[in-house]
């Protein structure tokens, strides 16, 4: 029980932190909440993980896209999913941007 307490204590302090990419922030909250709940989780489970993943993301686009996307994310792989996507899309735009001679 007190190794239990102690993943989720871990896990409820997982936050984004400043330099930390989409995917590699994703891949760590998803190892930290697997340990602190393992799956299959019910649906009140896998609602409060995604709530706490999408209050970990960072302030920015990326959370806000999430956030307008769909209010209803009800997975965490739904709300990973959308992240992914939205952190992909601003790469290509920043990639494109610093070869663009029209900047």
């Amino acid at each position: 029980p007190d190794e239990a307490n102690v993943l989720k204590d871990e896990w409820r302090s997982i936050k984004q932190t400043q330099r930390e990419d989409v995917p590699r922030f994703n891949r760590r909250f998803l190892k930290a909440a697997d340990l602190a709940y393992p799956q299959p989780r019910d649906a009140n489970t896998e609602e409060l993980v995604t709530d706490k993943y999408l209050g970990a993301l960072l302030q920015g686009k990326i959370k806000d896209r999430v956030f307008s996307h769909d209010p209803q994310l009800v997975t965490l792989a739904a709300a990973m999913q959308v992240s992914s996507e939205e952190w992909a899309r601003q790469r290509r735009r920043q990639r494109i941007q610093r070869r663009s001679p029209w900047k």
